[in-house]
């Protein structure tokens, strides 16, 4: 087989990865970058659970959301620290709905849905 000939098979190849892996990297890299967070991951969250295995659903704190209920929150667990996102799904009105997820100890000790009003946020 001539040089042109394998390099033309490497491109092919190559091309033919990125149409296989391509859309499932998009899509994962979306999900990661979206500061929203579904119903369905804010259930998948357990209490008890280590806060390495939580973070891979509740990821970094939303500067935004934390903002939103700062001064508004119910109180939180005795020295615990927490993360918040705000909920992908929609809500009636201007109302938005924060989740907030508390650590104590490097584990999930609280779980909570906050809904701000409109004029709240």
């Amino acid at each position: 087989m001539s040089t042109a000939a394998k390099i033309g098979l490497g491109f092919l190849g190559l091309v033919m990865a990125w149409f296989l892996v391509g859309p499932t990297a998009v899509v994962l890299v979306e999900a990661w970058t979206t500061p929203e967070m579904s119903p369905q991951e804010f259930d998948e969250a357990r209490l008890g659970q280590e806060r390495s295995g939580a973070q891979r659903r509740v990821r970094d704190s939303d500067d935004a959301a934390a903002s939103a209920v700062r001064g508004r929150e119910p109180s939180r667990p005795e020295g615990s620290d927490c993360t918040y996102r705000f909920s992908a799904q929609p809500q009636p009105g201007d109302r938005k709905m924060i989740y907030r997820f508390c650590f104590q100890d490097a584990e999930l000790v609280e779980k909570k849905q906050i809904r701000m009003g409109a004029g709240e946020s």
